[in-house]
């Protein structure tokens, strides 16, 4: 926090303070799978560490809040070091070994992550929304040796599970166990208060992996190291020390503790949730607040009830605790960041959140699985001058855009966006196609169409495979969608391409309309074509009165929206 009494630094002079030689953010270069990088010397050169020394620093403040149980930084990495301890001495884990997790958002994820992590192992973050064929595809393909599931998924893979032949310890049995299975209380017990085990580990080993949604056949694992991950988390302290040496100290507003507190509202198994919510909670010696799966109602409870100060997530969370009936009876004054990330916020969506959170900034970062989910971020007046950006680079990436041949564009001009840098994966697991076609000389080819102003500031227009291809001319998918979400009965929208026997394919749309509400395709499509082109408007319609499908990241499923429309309206069509 910068001292009342120094005057406030411009950006140039608060970024230079905190990147001088000697200082926290100091950067470095070095070769990193033989490509140079920039990355910070200065941080924790492992997790372990890292988990330390904020384990130490914020030792009795709480960590861990889960319903009416709460645990704290000291209490949290005793139980990591018990689940450490029986790992290596106990079964027999070595560095580099995978230790799979497989439930919903449970606090033994979390230990069970801090403890695989702090012995050099590798923990395999397995998707809790798969059913039992892709579960086992991901434990034999990541070549797990033990496995911590909940009871759902060992219920979900079944046969499978004494088949595998691994180590499984259950979180929270709910029916007796067999087949070796162990609880993960009685797993726990036999080593109680045991030491952390000391490992040795480079900055470079793998520590996670992490398995992409995918378009087509099995997810790939995204492979993280150590260094990729803490490269990831310390940008998001250093954009929080240049704000704070910008911003000369004021107190608290009323309504806001001392200790801060997010709202963990996303799964643990992708990177918003472990990354943003969990990991970087440690530095900000940020209080954990726990929900099992999302719930608006819930999330409001739990926001006033924990003093929550942050609350993240993709576009859709926000605009979902808005629309609910006790938004405006709930005590929100706790909030000083609403935040979003992987795709740009409706317009009019910033604006609401700057009137309706008393004490709140918004803003909004992009990155992906893998860049470890750091990539570009913007606030307060910034945000809400440019609300359909995705804000600045990163200090520690590159970023370039460019066209099909590969040249790198001008502001203001769209292609492909590739991004370099220290906390980009390694690759994929048992994937070297993949990681050869995903990344080059180092750079990250994010198939997400982008561009950048005058002003630095990037703008997402679209991912590559949603773009649609109308006749020669690209439309856009999130533009559509943005002059949608703008519509005052549109509750959800996802715009796709369908087959179109003249032009290739055309737009269409999926949208839920509010509650009591009524539209018609043709006012839609009027709509629209009165403030894009006429051609962008969707030539057909469909509506829902469910909510739209969701990936486990919580945004809207479209590909699996338009692969049932395709089979509902087009099955004769090859064009798909």
């Amino acid at each position: 926090m910068n001292e009342s009494n120094n005057p406030a630094l411009t950006l140039e002079q608060a970024i230079a303070e905190v990147t001088k030689p000697g200082a926290e953010f100091e950067v470095g270069v070095k070769l990193i799978n033989g490509v140079e990088t920039r990355f910070f010397r200065k941080i924790p050169q492992s997790l372990p560490e890292y988990y330390r020394r904020y384990c130490d620093e914020f030792a009795d403040r709480p960590f861990i809040v889960w319903y009416d149980d709460c645990w704290t930084f000291r209490e949290t990495y005793r139980k990591a070091s018990v689940i450490a301890h029986r790992l290596k001495h106990q079964i027999g884990i070595w560095k580099g070994d995978r230790v799979a997790i497989a439930c919903r958002n449970y606090p033994e994820w979390i230990f069970a992550f801090l403890g695989i992590t702090s012995i050099g192992a590798v923990a395999v973050a397995i998707n809790a929304w798969w059913q039992g064929e892709e579960l086992e595809y991901g434990l034999i393909d990541s070549g797990a040796r033990v496995l911590f599931a909940d009871q759902e998924r060992a219920n979900r893979l079944g046969d499978r599970l004494g088949k595998l032949g691994m180590e499984t310890i259950i979180i929270r049995p709910e029916e007796e166990l067999s087949g070796g299975a162990v609880s993960f209380d009685d797993f726990m017990a036999t080593a109680e208060r045991a030491p952390m085990p000391k490992v040795e580990i480079d900055p470079d080993d793998d520590v996670l992996i992490m398995y992409t949604s995918g378009s087509t056949g099995h997810p790939k694992g995204a492979v993280s190291s150590h260094r990729n991950i803490l490269n990831a988390l310390y940008s998001w302290k250093l954009t929080r020390e240049i704000g704070a040496l910008m911003t000369p100290e004021q107190p608290l507003p009323p309504g806001v503790p001392e200790i801060q507190a997010v709202l963990l509202n996303v799964p643990l198994f992708h990177v918003t949730g472990c990354h943003a919510q969990f990991l970087a909670s440690f530095y900000a010696g940020r209080k954990v607040v726990m929900m099992y799966k999302w719930n608006p109602e819930e999330a409001l409870r739990l926001i006033e009830k924990e003093r929550v100060t942050w609350f993240t997530g993709p576009a859709t969370l926000d605009w979902e605790l808005m629309e609910t009936a006790s938004f405006g009876k709930t005590d929100l004054t706790s909030v000083i960041g609403v935040g979003g990330g992987g795709s740009p916020r409706p317009a009019g969506n910033v604006l609401r959140i700057a009137d309706v959170f008393p004490n709140a900034t918004p803003h909004i970062g992009w990155g992906m699985t893998e860049t470890n989910a750091i990539g570009t971020f913007v606030t307060g007046e910034d945000y809400v001058a440019r609300p359909t950006c995705t804000g600045a680079p990163a200090y520690i990436l590159d970023f370039k855009i460019v066209d099909e041949e590969g040249n790198e564009v001008p502001a203001g001009e769209r292609g492909e966006l590739l991004i370099k840098g220290a906390s980009i994966i390694r690759g994929y697991w048992n994937k070297p196609e993949a990681t050869a076609k995903a990344i080059t000389d180092g750079w990250l080819h994010t198939e997400d169409v982008g561009c950048f102003d005058e002003d630095g500031f990037l703008y997402i227009c679209d991912r590559i495979k949603d773009m649609i291809l109308r006749g020669g001319e690209n439309v856009y998918c999130a533009e559509i969608e943005s002059v949608l979400y703008d519509h005052p009965v549109v509750q959800e929208a996802a715009v796709f391409g369908i087959p179109d026997e003249r032009l290739g394919e055309v737009p269409a749309a999926m949208i839920v309309p509010r509650e009591n509400c009524e539209l018609t395709e043709k006012g839609i499509q009027e709509y629209v074509a009165a403030r894009l082109a006429k051609f962008k408007a969707p030539e057909r319609v469909w509506f829902s009165r469910e909510p739209l499908p969701r990936m486990a990241s919580e945004k809207i499923f479209k590909r699996k929206i338009r692969e049932e429309i395709i089979k509902t309206y087009f099955a004769d069509s090859t064009k798909t």
